[in-house]
């Protein structure tokens, strides 16, 4: 096995995908232990952004970057980790799409901060103990990773499956698409889905509303007037909440062929709702675009 250079590095995110690497370690350790982690915030080492700064350019082999960029900070890490790696893979929903913290796309930073701080503003620069002094990165619009700089390859999921960690990890050395998903939407593996019957989906009679509890009736979501975005989703996560009945909200992202993925609903749901469940669509979801974008809203911003 080629020993590879590796750097990891957790921008703006929650910290998932870093679990679902570290839970899929018992899997691939040997695989990983042949690498080398030369650099990792905060993950694996002590590392410093010093650290990395001093090291030549194109050293790493591979930069796993997962989280979205929304500081001068993230921006300014992701640029140096560009230049000094061959190749930076996104890892997770939020690095490949933006994920639901660029649901912030819908607001500026300052009516975000009037409604987290209200008027106690935390100031940029910050002074500790009266005689240390910290100045706090720029927030910014979340968005996705390739919006500051090239990426290589592409892991959606929130997070990505173990399964598809250690495929990750097994494979540093000989990977060449660009997506590292299969290509199938959600739909595809769904035993919902209408397709498994060898038809379209029918029409929408009645819009409902999900209220967060496993729905009992069988059959599609769609045509039971539940929201359900699997036809325009990635389906690696193997179709699990189709299958435990709840509404795929689309976790994984949209299809890598999918550029709007909100116009990509709204064209498919149009021929199948009438006049009264146009209106209550319009009803029950009075924010529906922030849940037809909420994966991916960064591409209101690209």
């Amino acid at each position: 096995m080629v020993t590879i250079r590796l750097a990891f590095y957790l921008s703006s995110g929650c910290m998932g995908c870093e679990m679902a690497i570290v839970d899929g370690l018992a899997e691939v350790y040997v695989e990983l232990s042949q690498h080398e982690i030369v650099w990792s915030a905060p993950l694996f080492t002590t590392s410093k952004y010093s650290d990395l700064e001093s090291l030549p350019d194109k050293y790493i082999d591979v930069a796993i970057v997962e989280g979205g960029i929304n500081s001068e900070e993230n921006e300014r890490v992701v640029r140096l980790l560009r230049k000094k790696s061959k190749k930076i893979i996104a890892l997770g929903t939020c690095a490949v799409h933006g994920g639901i913290p660029s649901l912030s796309s819908f607001h500026s930073v300052a009516e975000i901060f009037d409604e987290v701080y209200g008027e106690r503003h935390p100031s940029r620069q910050v002074v500790v103990e009266g005689k240390y002094s910290l100045t706090l990165p720029e927030i910014t619009p979340q968005r996705a990773v390739s919006s500051a700089v090239k990426v290589d390859h592409y892991l959606p999921g929130c997070p990505p499956k173990v399964e598809a960690i250690e495929r990750l990890i097994s494979s540093l050395d000989s990977l060449k698409d660009e997506w590292l998903i299969s290509g199938d939407s959600v739909c595809t593996r769904c035993p919902r889905s209408p397709a498994r019957e060898g038809r379209g989906f029918r029409k929408i009679e009645s819009v409902r509303r999900f209220s967060g509890d496993a729905v009992d009736a069988e059959g599609c979501f769609l045509e039971h007037g539940y929201l359900c975005f699997g036809f325009v989703t990635a389906g690696d996560c193997d179709a699990d909440c189709p299958k435990a009945s709840v509404p795929c909200r689309g976790c994984y992202g949209p299809l890598p062929n999918v550029e709007d993925v909100g116009g990509k609903v709204i064209d498919a749901l149009t021929p199948l709702l009438n006049d009264e469940s146009t209106e209550q669509l319009i009803s029950e979801y009075p924010e529906l675009s922030k849940l037809l974008y909420l994966y991916r809203p960064s591409a209101l911003r690209e």
